[in-house]
């Protein structure tokens, strides 16, 4: 997996551009050890730190514990604003690129969060 592809999504399969703070730059993505950026709260994050700091891990899949309480948590936050509606598609996301690849995801997920811009 390059890199370039691996910042596009974070381990909980969450895509990062879809995610308003992203998209405004004040956050580089969950896998970006930039401590300049606006946005403080993914360093305190659970997910992230239990995958990329502590496991080692590029995707919750890849865990003997997957799908945690801490996955689950997420995933459920935020469910009735509509900002966060990318947040509810995290276990789904990593089934599908488990099953098709990080590539072949990150295409649709491009086309899929494109056409709600329009």
């Amino acid at each position: 997996m390059d890199k370039k592809s691996l910042n596009a999504v974070s381990c909980c399969g969450i895509y990062c551009g879809a995610c308003p703070s992203f998209l405004k730059k004040s956050c580089f993505g969950c896998r970006s050890k930039d401590k300049t950026q606006k946005r403080k709260s993914k360093w305190g994050c659970k997910i992230r730190n239990c995958c990329f700091n502590e496991k080692k891990l590029h995707f919750c899949f890849d865990c003997d514990d997957y799908a945690c309480k801490d996955l689950a948590h997420l995933r459920n936050s935020h469910l009735e604003d509509p900002k966060y509606e990318y947040r509810h598609k995290m276990l789904f996301n990593l089934v599908r690129i488990s099953k098709i690849g990080l590539s072949e995801w990150l295409n649709e997920q491009k086309e899929i969060w494109s056409r709600k811009d329009q």
